[in-house]
């Protein structure tokens, strides 16, 4: 079940899907409170985003900038691989707090 801020009502009550839908010319945004404990790190696949393995991943939020107005943003370019994007929390991943992206490009879902 989604708390966040930026939750639609759907995920609020009913849960959010497994694949999070993105493109590219976009940025993905984390937000959460500075005491929550949480950041964002970009896992290096699904081996490492299933089992918390944290040696590879890099770190894209710390735990304060998720709660700046604009949030943290990573910023998925225009020549960004269409590919799937692992982010996770290192404080929060063995309770799911984790997020799988799916971009693709903005000229075909934009």
């Amino acid at each position: 079940i989604c708390t966040g801020r930026f939750c639609s009502e759907e995920c609020k009550t009913k849960g959010c899907p497994d694949l999070i839908y993105g493109h590219t010319c976009s940025q993905i945004r984390f937000c959460y409170a500075e005491d929550s404990g949480s950041d964002v790190w970009k896992m290096p696949d699904e081996v490492a985003l299933a089992n918390c393995d944290f040696s590879n991943a890099e770190q894209i939020c710390t735990e304060s900038e998720g709660a700046d107005e604009d949030c943290c943003n990573f910023q998925v370019e225009e020549d960004a691989m269409l590919d799937l994007y692992l982010f996770a929390s290192k404080n929060g991943c063995e309770n799911s707090q984790k997020a799988a992206i799916l971009v693709d490009d903005y000229d075909s879902v934009g």
